[in-house]
């Protein structure tokens, strides 16, 4: 590659994660007046490698670079952390456009400052492991298919969860060695941010016990 090239991911609705080569993007004179900054939302045309390599960007317009989520620390790194999962959840070049969709209206929520940062990460990793095939299942307990409105067990290994009474058993032969309690309140909340529409999602309160199970549980088992 020429010093004037500039190798870009995109994350795009209709061809899911893309890696490109824009030639002359670093060019002071060049065609490409877009600054490509991270998580910045573009309009592009490129030509498809149908033999793998990097696709050919021939056009880039910017839409909206979310400058509010920018300039504000407390909103900054949260705004990096959702692209950073978005990369870790979606295999090259497999479109998922509720995905996208989900992102999308993430960073806007991120950039507006109407929301803590904190509570819009909670609420897209629940969605986006959703939508990526990764979720447990909060429905029932996954040794017994009983209840699990009493609480339960989150065991990190596998990503299941168990009532207390099969913890119990699992406990006497050392199976809860990676696991985290998680409470009637927490397992609520995991069903409501997954099913309820986006715009009610967002405004959910969310108890500080509850929003730091929610934490702990997640960044866990996505680590």
């Amino acid at each position: 590659f020429s010093e004037t090239s500039l190798v870009v991911r995109f994350y795009t609705k209709d061809f899911g994660k893309l890696h490109t080569i824009i030639k002359g993007a670093k060019r002071p004179k060049g065609k490409f007046r877009t600054p490509f900054q991270i998580a910045s939302l573009n309009e592009i045309v490129f030509y498809h490698k149908n033999q793998g390599g990097l696709h050919l960007v021939s056009e880039a317009m910017l839409l909206d670079h979310f400058p509010l989520a920018k300039t504000h620390i407390s909103q900054l790194g949260y705004f990096h952390y959702l692209i950073e999962l978005t990369d870790k959840l979606n295999l090259s070049e497999e479109a998922n456009q509720e995905f996208f969709q989900l992102l999308l209206f993430c960073l806007k929520s991120l950039s507006s400052g109407d929301e803590p940062g904190e509570k819009i990460a909670r609420i897209f990793e629940v969605r986006a492991l959703g939508l990526a095939g990764f979720l447990p299942n909060f429905e029932g307990c996954q040794a017994c298919k009983g209840s699990l409105e009493e609480g339960g067990y989150f065991l990190f290994p596998l990503g299941n969860l168990i009532c207390k009474k099969c913890a119990d058993v699992k406990d006497g032969k050392a199976g809860l060695s990676f696991s985290q309690k998680i409470s009637q309140g927490a397992i609520h909340t995991f069903r409501y941010i997954n099913k309820a529409p986006m715009g009610r999602v967002l405004r959910i309160e969310l108890e500080p016990d509850i929003q730091k199970e929610l934490e702990t549980i997640l960044t866990n088992f996505i680590r």
